[in-house]
């Protein structure tokens, strides 16, 4: 198992955490050799006592992470992880950053600087959503790349400027690109993606541990 391969399947692992998983990765190595441990040497990382040990180790080992791998290469959608050269490093810098993304577009957008996050409420004034168009417009052109969501007002007036100006922009999301989006989204997905890259957080592949209690 690579690198990459580790941690989508750690990811994948309902209830293990960003804290749990990088504690791991730290005390035995690598996400591979996480994985490859069993119930006993996992009692005692943070938050883990025997039945929760017991419960990820049986995770680990059945795991559906080949067929989210599969899944999103169908959907051409780039499983980008901290073991990757697409990984943005400022992420790792964060509290708490994901185990993996999910990108639409060209992951190297999320790397691009300077950038610059532009977000607001679903219901703005159309004078909000103008001066959130406008900025985007300007700033995209003097080469500032335009982070905002895929929500409906600010964020897609963000995006909007930034398209006009032919500039790159980059949308987050919780939602698995061109799979979980609804039609809506995926038209303004679409443009982005051409520009640049949509990412989110979520999961192709729903998953859970059998024993309940953890």
């Amino acid at each position: 198992m690579t690198e990459h391969e580790a941690y989508v399947a750690l990811n994948l692992v309902p209830s293990m955490g960003g804290e749990t998983a990088r504690a791991g990765i730290a005390r035995f190595g690598s996400a591979a050799a996480f994985l490859a441990r069993g119930a006993a040497d996992l009692v005692g990382l943070p938050g883990v006592g025997r039945v929760r040990a017991a419960a990820f180790a049986d995770a680990f080992a059945t795991v559906p992470w080949r067929a989210e791998i599969e899944r999103a290469a169908k959907a051409a959608v780039r499983l980008v992880t901290p073991a990757d050269p697409e990984w943005p490093a400022a992420l790792s810098s964060i509290h708490c950053p994901p185990l993996a993304l999910y990108v639409a577009g060209d992951p190297a957008a999320l790397s691009a600087t300077p950038c610059l996050a532009v977000v607001g409420t679903r219901a703005p004034t159309p004078y909000g959503s103008e001066n959130a168009r406008t900025f985007s417009y300007r700033l995209a052109q003097a080469g500032v790349t335009i982070v905002s969501g895929l929500a409906r007002g600010v964020d897609t007036a963000a995006a909007e400027g930034a398209l006009l100006a032919r500039g790159r922009t980059v949308a987050g999301s919780r939602a698995v690109p061109r799979i979980q989006w609804t039609p809506d989204t995926k038209r303004r997905s679409t443009a982005v993606s051409s520009r640049g890259c949509c990412s989110a957080l979520s999961l192709f592949t729903a998953y859970s541990i059998t024993p309940a209690r953890l």
